[in-house]
């Protein structure tokens, strides 16, 4: 998804996090969940990670460190992680008005 907010990189330090400075959101996106990718390209990333003991965020970034590009499609903001309480009402909401 493209990024609307503001995005800031930050040092964090023992007094909170200072703003080192903005990031152009031209040059940004938010990845979303699923992602799609060929099964033995993903198996080959995971097995290379596993073996290094590297934890990726995403499958994507297991891809990218294997070296291999990974291409952008758009998502959809109804396509959300429910990570908190206030999640789940919002895709509840989202089920409730697709009726």
């Amino acid at each position: 998804m493209p990024a609307v907010d503001t995005v800031k990189q930050v040092d964090r330090t023992s007094d909170g996090a200072i703003i080192k400075t903005t990031i152009p959101r031209a040059g940004v996106v938010l990845a979303q969940t699923p992602q799609g990718f060929r099964y033995d390209i993903l198996k080959k990333a995971f097995d290379e990670a596993t073996a290094d003991g590297f934890v990726g965020t995403d499958e994507a970034s297991l891809i990218e460190r294997s070296g291999l590009a990974v291409v952008v499609v758009m998502g959809s903001a109804k396509n959300i992680k429910i990570t908190t309480p206030a999640d789940m009402e919002l895709a509840e909401f989202y089920l409730k008005s697709s009726g």
